[in-house]
């Protein structure tokens, strides 16, 4: 059905929408000027409401910091506050979110300070309804602890349906969005973090991933958290697939990729590289010479691993080489 919306406005800033279904009898003009005349009745319960929220919002901000940089003790005493004043469940069940925003407007002329990070953030409160949600904002990122009791792909679903509606209200976008671990204690609540904050940077890299993804859903990409997205990184774990990038022989290790992420298949490689099975076997001929090892066992795995790592970190791209 035909639908109607009447924005509440305090000076620019659409603090609420009403809602009216066009259906018969139809809504006439008289009937949107009554709407519109009794917002000014409203206006003053919900500039409050809103300003509560916000100060709400802002409050358990202040507490989740507060519980990065505490002590123990500490930690436990801010998390009973936001247990006490947010309607939060035990931390075994909490998971913290990592949303990355983008805007879809040219932000060529605006400072990064103006985008509507604040305001998605209380959108995403707002709209979350009874699973009540906390965060804060740091760079273009929304950090959100979460009390989603679903298993993990309906949390996931659950939580992208909110935080990308919240974030379309205010003209921007999401490109990622991470979930970390069971927190397990409040003092899991900086790991959970960085858990959610580098699955939402996987996310970003990874096609297969549609942009969204728990840490636990991972699996071996968990392995690089730690590690630098760098050739040093690559390195770490093996030199001679750094030395492959840096000697400019991407397309052979390009080509090595391939091969090991469809686990040694030479028909679907050939097909995936457009090249001739005798052409494929010399180039990992060449492949193999250059790393001076095998590509089975221990030595494999730190060659596909590395290899990941190095797509991963942008120095490595999975399309066809041709040379």
């Amino acid at each position: 059905m035909a639908r109607i919306v009447v924005p509440v406005l305090v000076g620019g800033r659409i603090i609420a929408r009403i809602w009216l279904i066009d259906e018969s009898p139809r809504v006439s003009e008289d009937d949107i000027s009554t709407v519109v005349e009794t917002t000014a009745d409203l206006l003053p319960h919900l500039v409050e409401h809103n300003d509560q929220q916000l100060r709400d919002a802002t409050h358990a901000g202040e507490l989740l910091l507060g519980i990065l940089e505490a002590g123990k003790d500490r930690r436990e005493t801010l998390f009973q506050q936001l247990e006490d004043h947010y309607d939060l469940a035990d931390s075994e069940r909490l998971h913290v979110g990592v949303v990355c925003i983008e805007p879809d407007f040219d932000v060529s002329h605006t400072q990064p300070e103006t985008l509507p990070l604040d305001s998605i953030l209380n959108s995403v409160i707002g709209l979350s309804e009874g699973n009540n949600v906390a965060g804060y904002t740091r760079d273009n990122q929304l950090v959100l602890l979460t009390s989603l009791d679903e298993a993990d792909r309906s949390r996931l679903a659950v939580l992208s349906d909110v935080v990308r509606r919240s974030a379309m209200l205010h003209a921007t976008s999401v490109s990622a969005i991470g979930v970390g671990g069971a927190m397990g204690s409040v003092n899991d609540f900086s790991k959970s973090v960085r858990q959610a904050a580098f699955t939402a940077r996987i996310c970003q890299r990874v096609a297969g991933l549609e942009g969204q993804a728990s840490w636990d859903s991972l699996g071996e990409y968990r392995l690089f958290l730690d590690t630098e997205w760098s050739l040093a990184g690559v390195s770490s774990i093996h030199a001679g697939v750094a030395s492959l990038i840096e000697e400019h022989k991407t397309p052979l290790a390009s080509t090595l990729l391939t091969y090991l992420e469809r686990d040694g298949d030479v028909e679907e490689t050939a097909a995936t590289l457009n090249v001739h099975r005798t052409t494929l076997y010399y180039r990992l001929r060449q492949a193999k010479k250059a790393l001076g090892g095998t590509l089975m066992g221990n030595d494999g795995f730190g060659v596909h691993a590395a290899l990941r790592l190095a797509q991963l970190s942008g120095l490595l791209s999975l399309d066809p080489p041709f040379w």
